[in-house]
């Protein structure tokens, strides 16, 4: 399916103004099914996945937390400056086997961005796994995505083409995957509105905050699009 530009490009104008930085917020569209309950997470009331998130939050390499919201199990996982290493085969299985699972990550600045909101890749692994919740942080806030209430079942009859995937050399690769093209457009259109918007003296003449809101509103328009409850909340933890 091919998406208007033009229509991405209105709704990411009106979402840039509505924009403020300084509070917690969840900018979605009046209803109820894509807003985060409870308010933070339920990461936000698990003691490890504080502690994870608080240490990780500066740190200049990305790392993982897998756990569930029993705390039943949990693994940490490494990885460099762009991200974590994988789950092995037996800790896939492991993870995959609990109920109600909650991942979180860090990420970190690099190349003058800040670290920012969940890349298409993370969206993408997050509803082929199923999880409840899925986390990250960076040096200022905390982005979570949930659950769709409806429950995944439900929710992947509704939306079969966020599962689509080819696979390269046998990996799953979801570049063409219509979420991860809708996500792609998005972002890259209000990023370069709000470059075009610094050059003509109108807004932030900051590359680093052009990076980090356009990869929010476009977790935004995601959320809006397919249900997905989502927010951003600034994090003084």
């Amino acid at each position: 399916m091919v998406h208007n530009i033009y229509q991405i490009e209105n709704k990411t104008e009106r979402l840039t103004q509505e924009l403020n930085p300084q509070v917690n917020q969840s900018l979605y569209d009046g209803n109820d099914d894509i807003k985060i309950s409870p308010v933070g997470g339920y990461g936000r009331g698990i003691q490890i996945i504080n502690d994870f998130e608080v240490k990780q939050r500066f740190k200049p390499k990305e790392r993982a937390l897998y756990t569930n919201l029993r705390v039943s199990w949990k693994l940490e996982k490494g990885g460099d400056e762009k991200s974590t290493t994988g789950l092995t085969e037996k800790e896939a299985r492991i993870y995959l086997g609990l109920d109600d699972r909650i991942s979180t990550h860090n990420h970190p600045q690099q190349n003058n961005a800040d670290g920012g909101s969940f890349s298409p890749d993370d969206i993408t692994s997050f509803i082929i796994q199923g999880d409840l919740e899925l986390r990250v942080v960076d040096y200022a806030y905390v982005y979570v995505m949930q659950r769709p209430v409806i429950g995944w079942d439900l929710w992947k009859n509704q939306y079969p083409e966020t599962m689509e995937y080819k696979l390269v050399n046998g990996v799953a690769d979801f570049t063409g995957n219509p979420l991860y093209q809708f996500f792609d457009q998005a972002f890259i259109s209000n990023r370069n509105k709000l470059k075009f918007a610094a050059e003509k003296g109108i807004g932030k003449n900051d590359p680093r905050s052009w990076f980090e809101d356009s990869l929010h509103i476009a977790n935004v328009l995601v959320s809006q699009k397919y249900r997905l409850p989502y927010a951003r909340y600034f994090d003084n933890r």
